[in-house]
């Protein structure tokens, strides 16, 4: 059970890049209901299903929405998706991993966090 449930983790939220350990500890800590590291980090870790903060546009009004302006923004937003692997929400914001440019494993990647306001702090 928990082998497909961090598959899934993994395709959803690393685009199938490998669970590292740290994550992999946390999850299955998780998953088990045993929340106080999690807690004590305040972190909470997405559930499957779960969309990208970024990609979600539900609050967005259709005018909102075909505005040409708006669109651009989240055009950018979407691609910055693609290299902010978010995992968790807590706090003012969201933790994750940066896989881009070099492609890196996940393991090896930077833990990097967005505000609310989809500010990155430049990677390391």
């Amino acid at each position: 059970m928990d082998d497909e449930r961090l598959a899934a983790f993994s395709r959803e939220r690393l685009d199938g890049r490998p669970v590292p350990d740290d994550l992999r500890v946390l999850l299955l800590s998780q998953w088990a209901g045993r929340t106080e590291l999690a807690h004590l980090l305040g972190l909470e870790f997405f559930e499957e299903g779960e969309l990208h903060p970024f990609l979600d546009t539900g609050y967005l009004s259709e005018q909102e929405l075909a505005d040409p302006e708006m669109r651009a923004v989240n055009a950018g937003v979407a691609r910055m998706a693609e290299y902010g692997k978010l995992v968790a929400k807590g706090g003012k914001g969201w933790v994750g991993y940066w896989v881009h440019p070099a492609n890196r494993p996940v393991g090896r990647s930077s833990w990097i966090r967005s505000s609310r306001s989809g500010r990155w702090p430049a990677p390391p």
